[in-house]
């Protein structure tokens, strides 16, 4: 029984220990790269610090899997789409993200170019009314 709690120890004992070997690797990145030449990330919580906080929390094996995970999706191939909820995000992997977990530059450009189609769009409401027009508006099917 002493023996097994032993050998069960060892693999978490080992994956604690190499945790900090990925870890010392993002304390390099971040002391090497300046920001200006690192790649902006998609996310709010940026990739590094993602694979930070899951390294420090799990170990090795949960700061692998966020940084293959995080390598996977974060990366160009994306496409932006407007739903009634807000903004979602079909990453590069495939998966679905929702405007809450991705960075404000992500989204800055849909958003200006949303405002911007709206406000021409009142500009044109405004002219047909001053003209006394009428606006007829075709029922969705």
């Amino acid at each position: 029984m002493a023996s097994q709690r032993a050998l069960t120890a060892l693999p978490r004992a080992f994956n604690r220990c190499a945790g900090w070997l990925l870890i010392a690797g993002i304390h390099m990145y971040w002391a090497v790269v300046p920001r200006q030449w690192r790649r902006t990330c998609l996310f709010k919580v940026s990739c590094s610090h993602h694979v930070y906080a899951a390294t420090r929390a799990g170990g090795l094996l949960p700061g692998w899997r966020a940084l293959v995970a995080r390598w996977r999706c974060c990366r160009s191939g994306f496409h932006v789409e407007l739903q009634p909820n807000g903004w979602q995000v079909h990453l590069a992997d495939g998966t679905l993200a929702d405007d809450q977990a991705l960075a404000d530059i992500v989204l800055a450009p849909y958003r200006q170019a949303l405002a911007s189609a709206q406000h021409e769009a009142l500009m044109r409401v405004s002219a047909l009314a001053q003209h006394g027009s009428t606006l007829v508006i075709p029922r969705s099917r």
